[in-house]
């Protein structure tokens, strides 16, 4: 199978759940030629995010009764395949 791979890293950022100058992502998609489609298409998607994590503890008021900070790491993958097309027409009259 052919392949091509994007690497794409941003520098510290602010991301859901995560805060700070630790703060990382990197999100890496593989592509794959398609012969069916004649495209390349993406065939994988690999994505890490690490930095400080907050977790807030809520009390039974829903008021804040306490704040964590821990270091995490999130890893995700996704695949994609059986890819369609798809296509449209009309008549004007």
């Amino acid at each position: 199978m052919d392949a091509w791979d994007v690497d794409f890293e941003e520098e510290p950022a602010h991301l859901s759940g995560f805060a700070g100058q630790g703060s990382h992502s990197t999100i890496d998609v593989t592509y794959a030629r398609d012969s069916r489609l004649a495209l390349w298409l993406p065939a994988t998607m690999n994505e890490e995010y690490t930095g400080t994590l907050h977790v807030v503890s809520l009390g039974r008021s829903n008021r804040t009764s306490s704040t964590t900070t821990d270091q995490a790491m999130i890893t995700a993958t996704a695949s994609y395949s059986d890819f369609k097309r798809f296509e449209t027409g009309a008549i004007v009259k």
